[in-house]
């Protein structure tokens, strides 16, 4: 049960490492500060790019890893998978009701490409 439960939580270890990547250093505290603020415009253009684990290509992995593994370990990756797949469909579900599109939690790669073919056609 811990580890579903820390499995749901550490997977927005993501969103830390986007705020880090868009500049706002190391902190814990800054990354959450700069999650919760509602400067859209600022946080849209970045975060988009920055979900890999909100993916199905790392499910994939997880599935992967999960199928080759043996023993305890196949255990513990099966509950990592659920507890990940709880924490992706409460997301789908948030998403659903808000303006951003359903394929931003779906798939890193789609999500990157289809960005990037937006923000190429635009001056950021």
């Amino acid at each position: 049960m811990t580890i579903i439960f820390a499995s749901s939580v550490l997977i927005d270890i993501d969103h830390y490492f986007a705020s880090v990547l868009y500049g706002n250093g190391f902190g814990i505290l800054k990354a959450f500060r700069w999650y919760m603020t509602k400067e859209e415009n600022a946080k849209e253009r970045f975060y988009k790019w920055i979900i890999p684990l909100h993916s199905i290509e790392f499910f994939i992995i997880l599935i992967a890893a999960w199928y080759f593994s043996i023993g305890y370990i196949s255990s513990i990756i099966g509950y990592i998978i659920i507890g990940c797949l709880l924490h992706i469909i409460l997301d789908l579900y948030e998403l659903f009701f808000s303006p951003y599109p359903l394929y931003l939690k779906l798939s890193f790669f789609y999500s990157f490409y289809r960005n990037w073919k937006i923000y190429k056609n635009q001056k950021i």
